[in-house]
């Protein structure tokens, strides 16, 4: 804009005085020119007063160095003439001064050379007798006034361009220094000229509406931000080059974003081959959803593109952990595989005794020996299948019924009802018992002490031992059974309560059971807010450690 200002002064300035020089010369040329013209009709005047009384004896005496005299006769015939011979010079009676000096008394006219470098000024005075006195004087023309004017010239345009050149300079910068100063935060209190008013109150209007819009955006931000700050999922916008636009703090943590991610490429979209393409379909203008394993979690991940007037400008990504949900359906399609295996054992074994008493080949002594084995493997298809029953109905999470419950009582009843087991393999078993009364369901609290107590008993040695006690502390109730029997590895006991698992398969199948004893009892440890600690070491015994909160 200084640039802008400082050549339109610079020219103008130049132009008005240029302008101005030449008005002025040519002023002086036709006043210098009129004045000579007058000069030149009073010498007429008087040479031609000289002439009625001398006649061509005047004319010959007068010095006419400058002028050009020619006497002319009533018909136009030339009677004289300073410079050429008269019989050279044709009829002058159409000559435009001769005409008026005629009509008028005087005349005069100003005429061109050919050349154009000359131009004549004319002056007649008609005498007495008729005829004419002429006097004609050579001018030169106003260009070659100003051709000889050329060093003049040139040395004052070379001053009037440094004089234009120093204004123009000054007033830009005067012009322009209260506007650089200008603080458009608050235009009201700029000191600047009074033009520049309604420029001003615009301005202060532009702003008042900036800052109002801009106050309404970052509001619309904080709580876009508060929104998906609070989602736990998580979400990704990026702009059509598929660099980060906006991410909420769940997909910062699962993405290992930063703040200083924005406006680059997402590191994890290039490493993982599955975001990659899933980000590929998104910017090409299409919707795409798939699980993908991100981090230590299986997230699923929707990608929707971003669309605006001028077309797409983006996409955003939404990623939904489904680790649980992946998890409980492989466990589920787990629970259904054992589930099969462990019925179909009993089941074939059911039904291969049951042939052979069909075929009635068997012996008496045998027929004793197989409906044993049918009665025993019956009793533990009906204990698995209750067990699978009570498991789905605690999966079920339906209200659980709570009442006072007399604990001791409990504990007694169990023990005196495995009293057969303990019998068959010699073990010793003590009961040591407060008094304790707690708020819970009976049969979930029955489930917990049967399982805990018959795993004792179960996986025991021959002449075994096993301690069961119950205590009644101020803020805790604690149930403890210890055994001597078989021990669980290190490795094993983060997995005992999960179901079907057995820490020693080729025992457990010798000992019998479903292997949903334990996860029985998590969940009804989990439904009474109770926690269990294992103590075990291999060959030489286990302690499991039941903490009732009061």
């Amino acid at each position: 804009m200084t640039k802008k200002i400082f050549r339109a002064i610079f020219l103008s300035t130049m132009g008005i005085l240029l302008g101005s020089v030449l008005l002025i010369l040519g002023y002086l040329f036709h006043y210098f020119s009129d004045l000579q013209l007058e000069q030149l009709s009073i010498q007429t005047s008087l040479m031609a007063q000289a002439v009625e009384q001398e006649g061509f004896h005047y004319l010959e005496q007068v010095d006419s160095r400058g002028l050009r005299i020619t006497w002319i006769a009533p018909d136009g015939e030339v009677l004289y003439d300073s410079e050429s011979a008269v019989g050279q010079l044709g009829n002058h009676a159409d000559r435009e001064e001769v005409r008026e000096a005629k009509k008028t008394g005087s005349g005069q006219s100003i005429r061109h050379s050919d050349t154009v470098t000359q131009r004549l000024l004319y002056s007649a005075q008609r005498l007495a007798d008729g005829t004419v006195l002429r006097l004609s004087l050579s001018q030169q023309t106003i260009w070659v006034l100003l051709g000889q004017l050329t060093p003049w010239m040139g040395l004052l345009f070379i001053l009037s361009s440094l004089g234009s050149l120093f204004i123009a300079k000054r007033i830009s910068r005067k012009l322009l220094e209260p506007l650089e100063k200008l603080d458009l935060e608050k235009p009201f209190e700029n000191d600047v000229y009074v033009e520049l008013s309604p420029l001003l109150r615009r301005l202060e209007l532009h702003q008042t509406q900036l800052a109002e819009k801009e106050s309404l955006l970052q509001q619309k931000r904080e709580e876009f931000d508060t929104i998906i700050s609070k989602m736990k999922e998580g979400m990704v916008i990026v702009d059509k080059g598929g660099y980060l636009v906006s991410y909420n703090s769940a997909a910062g943590q699962l993405l290992e974003l930063e703040k200083s991610s924005i406006g680059h490429l997402i590191p994890a979209f290039s490493r993982h081959i599955g975001l990659k393409e899933i980000l590929e379909a998104g910017l090409a203008d299409q919707k795409a959803e798939r699980i993908f394993e991100v981090g230590d979690r299986q997230s699923k991940v929707l990608i929707r593109p971003i669309w605006a007037e001028a077309g797409q400008t983006g996409a955003v990504i939404l990623f939904f952990d489904v680790t649980e949900q992946h998890y409980l359906d492989k466990i589920r399609r787990e629970f259904t595989a054992t589930v099969s295996h462990e019925l179909r054992t009993p089941l074939h074994i059911l039904f291969g005794y049951s042939e052979m008493l069909q075929s009635g080949l068997t012996s008496p002594d045998s027929v004793q020996i197989f409906s044993t084995k049918i009665y025993q493997e019956s009793k533990r298809m009906i204990q698995l299948i209750e067990d699978i029953l009570q498991l789905a109905q605690l999966d079920e999470g339906g209200r659980i019924h709570k009442e006072v419950v007399n604990i001791t009582s409990l504990v007694e009843q169990v023990v005196t009802g495995l009293n057969e087991k303990v019998k068959q393999k010699g073990i010793s078993l003590t009961l040591k018992a407060d008094t304790v009364y707690y708020k819970g369901n009976p049969t979930l609290l029955q489930s917990i002490v049967y399982n805990l107590c018959d795993n004792a008993i179960k996986y025991n040695k021959e002449n075994g031992l096993v301690s069961v006690e119950l205590s009644d502390n101020q803020d805790t109730v604690v149930f403890r059974v210890v055994d001597t029997g078989l021990g669980i590895a290190e490795a094993d006991k983060e997995r005992i309560f999960e179901r079907f698992y057995r820490a020693d398969k080729s025992r457990s199948k010798q000992v019998g059971g479903t292997g949903l004893g334990l996860s029985i009892v998590k969940y009804a440890l989990q439904v009474h807010g109770a926690s269990i600690e294992v103590d075990s070491l291999l060959d030489q015994g286990t302690t499991m450690t039941v903490t009732f909160p009061v």
